[in-house]
């Protein structure tokens, strides 16, 4: 699929993300989808294959892809999805090493908000 979620509204582009994904997992099949959209790329792929100008520059999973390689992603022009953002963001304020499992928005969401509160609690 081209796109697949050109010219949806945000709520009709999740849907059918979590409807293709929900198929995928039950009948057990391969969907490939191209997206600029890196947040979606995050939340819904297993694998990532990146081209430049037609050619294959690497073949990473979503995690690796997102916090090892930044530096590719910056070089082609491609945005850091913004939950990963803000994983950097908390983690260079904080001074501490984030892990995650995946660069899923909810295992992001759910790192970060522990330490996010706590630096809270510390500056007030």
């Amino acid at each position: 699929m081209d796109e697949p979620t050109a010219g949806l509204d945000p709520a009709s582009q999740v849907s059918l993300l979590k409807l293709l994904k929900t198929w995928q997992l039950q009948s057990q099949r391969t969907i490939l989808f191209v997206s600029h959209q890196m947040e979606d790329v995050a939340e819904y792929s297993d694998e990532v294959m990146v081209f430049h100008k037609g050619q294959l520059t690497g073949q990473f999973d979503p995690r690796t892809l997102f916090l090892e390689k930044e530096q590719l992603l910056m070089e082609l022009g491609l945005s850091m999805p913004e939950p990963v953002q803000l994983l950097k963001l908390v983690a260079e304020l904080s001074g501490q090493k984030i892990e995650v499992a995946s660069c899923k928005e909810r295992d992001i969401f759910d790192a970060v908000m522990p330490i996010w509160h706590s630096r809270g609690r510390q500056h007030g």
